[in-house]
């Protein structure tokens, strides 16, 4: 059994080093198990990424996920993930987990990426935290979708994001460092112009 698992994953990630974990086998794993969060047709999940949570080897650093099962099909809607920036008591550094946004199709193929640098930077309010954020839209051409995973690139934890934001300090002023936990939600909803 072990060895047909190795096989599966050196076959679907021709990149990958050996004992290295790719997005696809990582989803499937993940779902097997049924650890993932299934997306409601219209509201929001949230999930805390813990230091003590599994990590997996991927290609750029070790990294631990979460996996969103998203529901079927029915009409076009919108998936917002928010990767909130907070601060550890007693710690003078603030710290956010930046996701890598794969989504995946049934039999778990990649069918589309969205890379840390296309996420952006939402000013804390009253009610919610400065966080980052990726808006993905699902229409009929995406109806095959059915997985969502979210990992971050494990060699750059530690290090200053691109740009932080904090209550009344100019952007990029304000440093907060790349983690390897943070707090994520995702919200579904329909399409709209925002």
């Amino acid at each position: 059994m072990a060895a047909l698992l190795a096989m599966a994953i050196a076959q679907d990630a021709p990149g990958a080093a050996p004992g290295q974990e790719t997005p696809t086998s990582i989803a499937r794993l993940l779902a097997g198990r049924k650890a993932f969060a299934a997306l409601p047709v219209k509201g929001k999940v949230k999930r805390d990424i813990k230091m003590d949570d599994q990590t997996y080897p991927m290609a750029d650093g070790p990294s631990r996920v979460v996996l969103l099962k998203l529901p079927d099909y029915q009409e076009p809607y919108a998936l917002t993930i928010k990767s909130y920036q907070y601060k550890h008591a007693f710690s003078v550094k603030y710290g956010i987990f930046v996701p890598t946004t794969v989504v995946l199709d049934g039999d778990f193929a990649v069918t589309r990426t969205v890379p840390e640098a296309q996420l952006r930077w939402k000013s804390a309010s009253m009610m919610k935290g400065a966080r980052l954020e990726a808006r993905l839209s699902f229409a009929e051409s995406q109806k095959e979708e059915r997985f969502v995973l979210l990992y971050t690139r494990g060699r750059f934890v530690g290090r200053p994001t691109r740009m932080a934001d904090i209550i009344n300090v100019p952007p990029n002023v304000f440093i907060a460092e790349t983690t390897a936990d943070g707090n994520i939600e995702a919200e579904m909803g329909p399409i709209t112009n925002k």
